[in-house]
């Protein structure tokens, strides 16, 4: 099979050694250094251990489409 005529392959994660590739890889990058930060955050704004339950944090990021040669 030859790529992307016959078959398309997407990475996650947007790994340097993706774009190093023969063909540089098409891949989704994730903000993860902002993910930490606000997981971070919701935990110390979170940390009353005596306020009981709480609803979960929903948060929605947006993630970066790095085109390579492989789609």
């Amino acid at each position: 099979l030859r790529t992307p005529e016959d078959v398309a392959i997407v990475g996650f994660d947007g790994i340097a050694l993706g774009q190093q590739a023969v063909l540089p890889l098409t891949s989704i990058r994730i903000p993860l250094a902002e993910i930490g930060r606000r997981a971070a955050d919701a935990l110390i704004t979170n940390a009353d251990l005596n306020a009981g339950p709480r609803d979960p944090v929903t948060e929605t990021l947006p993630v970066e489409l790095i085109l390579g040669q492989t789609t």
